[in-house]
């Protein structure tokens, strides 16, 4: 089945918030969250720092009625060594350190909700690496071979203009 990455204002998949929200706005757009939460898989939530992204992501969790847990997740503190391992988790041995299996955030939020804020902040070869997962909808473990089903939904926010940084091909 084919996969769609949701929008909620103007082109879908994106939610615009802004730091002013009239309450009609606010109804309107708690609408689309209850209208959308329960049928698409991801999500992308734009805005600026203050506007309540990580509260509108735990209102798309709870909307979308996933019996998991929402888990929250700041993409801007992973370096290039640290992403898959934190996001997907490791096997024992599989680099220098890593001492015993370890458990990754996609698997955290099994049946729920996996909010990445800051999304902005990935390095080039994280974004690659959730793109892949984006699209295929499956992951490994870093040092495993068998690809594991994403289970959750995937909200991912930020406080930049995405369309801004691809045309200067920085994201």
């Amino acid at each position: 089945t084919s996969r769609r990455i949701c929008c909620l204002y103007i082109f879908y998949p994106l939610i615009f918030l802004t730091s002013v929200i009239k309450l009609k706005e606010y109804l309107t757009l708690y609408s689309h969250i209850k209208a959308f939460s329960p049928i698409l898989d991801n999500f992308l939530l734009i805005g600026e720092s203050g506007t309540g992204k990580e509260h509108t992501a735990y209102d798309i969790h709870q909307a979308s009625g996933v019996p998991g847990e929402f888990v929250s997740v700041d993409c801007g503190v992973f370096n290039d060594e640290l992403i898959a391992s934190e996001l997907f988790g490791h096997k024992k041995g599989s680099f220098t350190g890593a001492f015993e299996n370890k458990t990754g955030y996609f698997q955290v939020a099994d049946q729920g909700t996996l909010f990445l804020d800051e999304v902005e902040n990935l390095s080039y070869k994280g974004q690659m690496t959730l793109l892949r997962v984006l699209q295929e909808r499956v992951y490994h473990r870093v040092g495993g071979t068998t690809d594991f089903p994403v289970t959750c939904k995937i909200i991912c926010s930020t406080n930049v203009d995405l369309l801004n940084l691809v045309e200067k091909k920085r994201f």
